[in-house]
This record gives C-alpha cells, sequence and structure tokens, in this order.
C-alpha cells in the first residue's frame, strides 16, 4: 500500500510498521522487535527466519511508532542502512 501512496487520514506512514501484524502472528512473544528501513527488508529477512521485524516505510522514525514498539516489547533493535538517510 505505501508505495507511491500519498498521505490521508484513513493511511500515514508515519504511524504504520509494516510487518507488525505479521510478526505478532510469528512471534508468541515480542522480547524484541527488528527496525528496518523498507517491506523488502522485512520480507527478505522473514523469509531467512528473522520473524520479529517490522519497517517504518521508509520515513524517519516518528514518536507515533516508538509508542506502539514500546506497547509491544520492552526491547527495540534498530538496524539502517549505512547511508546518510539511514
Amino acid at each position: 500500500k505505501y508505495l507511491n501512496s500519498s498521505e490521508s487520514p484513513i493511511f500515514s506512514k508515519s504511524r504504520e510498521l509494516y510487518g507488525l501484524y505479521q510478526a505478532r502472528i510469528h512471534s508468541r512473544t515480542m522480547d524484541y522487535v527488528l527496525v528496518v528501513e523498507g517491506y523488502m527488508d522485512v520480507v527478505a529477512l522473514h523469509q531467512a527466519g528473522f520473524t520479529k521485524v517490522v519497517a517504518t516505510l521508509g520515513t524517519a522514525t516518528t514518536p507515533e511508532h516508538l509508542q506502539i514498539l514500546a506497547r509491544t516489547t520492552n526491547t527495540i533493535v534498530f538496524c539502517f542502512d549505512g547511508d546518510n538517510a539511514g
């Protein structure tokens, strides 16, 4: 949904964490969450067996993202690219 999607009252990238629903389904306990930049990072990591992964959909991490993550787990691990955007 987020590719080339404009912001709207229904969809806001700054409030969505791609893969959170799937992470909760595949992991009984959320002792940590790995936060990556894009949805393809989530897909690749999930295929490799890492199921506690979410993405910020190419946006900067927002206070809303952090609130959602804090309600999900006590340990948040950020794994962003080494470029300036990351």
